[in-house]
């Protein structure tokens, strides 16, 4: 009994209770047609219209045009304001203007073309047409510090506490940026087809659009920080089979299959159907679920298949986390940590390897979220993909550098155990490209705990890459393409170290021959059912 009320404690610790939705407008404001970059300033909303070389201002409450200025030059994007003075750009120069359009000075840029001016109050941030992110001097220009940027072509640029904003025209997002090593912390869909400009004040975000001639204003979706997004309706198999070629029989075989539950990426549209129907529903010590399936004696030529058919919604998730609003350690639930940071054969989080590659990892960091990045980034730095069969143990794993994805796993839930960071893998069946699908390979990643927002995903084997946006959809990103099927903490009773399936076959002789045939069968749902 006792048992039993824990994995219901621990199960329920375990799920973040937050809403999730979809992240939308609550306001729109009709701009000029040939909008480029804009600033809030005063009340008013200063925007640049490329065609006319001029700047109109619109009242912020009633979104009504009160007048123009000319900008200055005939290539001005971008416009912003620094100590009470308009600051415009043109073409690669940086114009400081007056109210009229006057202008008071100018100073010359590292940009070839400039796409966002921020400043943060001592420097100007300045965004370069073709991504790179510049920190310079407001009195002559000088280069304090260059970021790679967001990846790709970025237009607008802003800055606010602590962080820069931007946005990419070919990819319809917004990124949210630390300053201090240009990691991308937040990726977010655009609300329009073509970002021309962002600005962020007062927890709102405000993004104007090339295509709709609007600027459209959003909260910051720090309560309902799981965004939905491009949801569709699947239906998939997990199909499980083996296959006796004798000469001899199989006398034991034990199939366990894991049971999907609704989670924020997905939900389920009915109850799982299972073909034949199991002996038994089971739960592990992690409180994951399994249908279990007990055959004997498989004669030579005959075969066992086990079918589960599950029906989902499934959708991509966006965390939207803030690093300073991460609690600290010592705030995570007592059953999380006892039961997520705990040592197993596969981590080996004691060993002396592990224990420097950690300290070589973050250092002095004491942020969870912070710990999680840094860790995150030495992983894909020291460990390349490879896929061979056999999952090593984590510290092995390291030495080489190469692991598939779930030996990728391991060593990241060995860095962060070792770390005080509760850590967990997720097993999946995907979809890779066709709505209509078979897997054989399937995908682990991995959930952190971050106090205050709760499990949260990271995919190391996605971080492997320079490009700052490809890093950031490693942490706290998950596309519509994945059904999670398990989860779980380490060794499992049912499961071991294996997810979606497992069996454990016994009572055979040496000479007898058999198959065993695992994989997931993805097919679109039509409207009509």
């Amino acid at each position: 009994m006792k048992k039993v009320i824990f994995m219901i404690v621990l199960i329920s610790l375990a799920l973040p209770i937050v809403l999730h939705a979809e992240w939308k407008t609550y306001r729109s404001i009709p701009t000029t047609p040939y909008s480029g970059d804009f600033t809030v300033w005063k009340g008013k909303i200063w925007q640049v219209d490329i065609i006319s070389d001029s700047i109109f201002v619109y009242d912020l409450k009633n979104g009504d045009k009160e007048k123009s200025i000319p900008s200055p030059g005939y290539s001005p994007y971008s416009v912003t304001v620094l100590k009470n003075t308009l600051v415009v750009s043109n073409d690669n120069e940086i114009c400081f203007i007056g109210k009229d359009g006057n202008i008071i000075r100018t100073i010359y840029s590292p940009a070839s073309f400039i796409k966002g001016l921020a400043p943060d109050g001592d420097y100007i941030w300045v965004a370069d047409k073709n991504g790179e992110i510049y920190c310079i001097s407001s009195n002559d220009g000088t280069i304090i510090k260059t970021l790679e940027g967001s990846g790709g072509r970025i237009n607008g640029l802003a800055y606010s506490k602590g962080y820069l904003w931007t946005t990419s025209r070919y990819r319809d997002e917004l990124y949210m940026i630390e300053p201090e090593n240009g990691e991308v912390i937040n990726i977010l869909p655009s609300p329009g087809p073509y970002p021309s400009g962002i600005f962020v004040m007062d927890n709102n975000i405000y993004v104007s659009d090339f295509e709709k001639d609007s600027l459209f204003l959003l909260p910051f979706p720090t309560r309902d920080f799981i965004i939905k997004e491009d949801s569709m309706k699947t239906r998939i198999i997990l199909q499980w089979e083996i296959a006796n070629s004798g000469p001899g029989n199989i006398g034991d075989v034990k199939v366990y299959i894991a049971i999907p539950r609704d989670l924020p990426n997905q939900h389920l549209l009915k109850e799982p159907e299972f073909i034949p129907e199991p002996d038994e529903i089971l739960a592990d010590q992690y409180g994951q679920k399994v249908a279990y399936y007990h055959f004997q004696d498989i004669q030579p030529m005959q075969n066992q298949i086990v079918k589960e058919v599950i029906e989902a919604q499934l959708s991509s998730v966006n965390y939207f986390i803030l690093p300073d609003r991460v609690k600290n350690l010592n705030e995570i639930p007592k059953e999380i940590k006892k039961t997520y940071l705990r040592d197993s054969e596969k981590f080996r989080i004691k060993d002396p390897f592990i224990q420097k590659a950690v300290q070589n990892a973050i250092g002095k960091e004491k942020n969870p979220y912070w710990i999680a990045r840094k860790i995150l980034n030495y992983v894909a730095d020291k460990i390349d993909y490879e896929l061979k069969g056999g999952w090593d143990i984590a510290p092995e794993v390291l030495k080489r550098g190469k692991g598939s994805c779930s030996e990728y796993a391991f060593v990241y839930i060995s860095l962060m155990r070792a770390a005080g960071v509760p850590t967990r893998y997720v097993g999946s069946v995907s979809e890779r490209g066709d709505r209509a699908y078979i897997d054989p390979v399937f995908h682990r990643w991995i959930e952190v705990y971050l106090p205050g927002y709760g499990w949260v995903p990271v995919d190391p084997g996605v971080a492997d890459s320079p490009e700052p946006r490809r890093k950031a959809l490693a942490i706290g990103h998950r596309p519509k393409s994945y059904l999670i099927t398990t989860i779980g903490g380490g060794d499992s009773e049912y499961l071991d170290w294996s997810y979606n399936f497992n069996e454990k076959i016994r009572n055979y002789n040496a000479k007898t021959n058999f198959n065993v045939e695992r994989f997931g069968i993805w097919e679109p749902i039509s409207h009509k059912e």
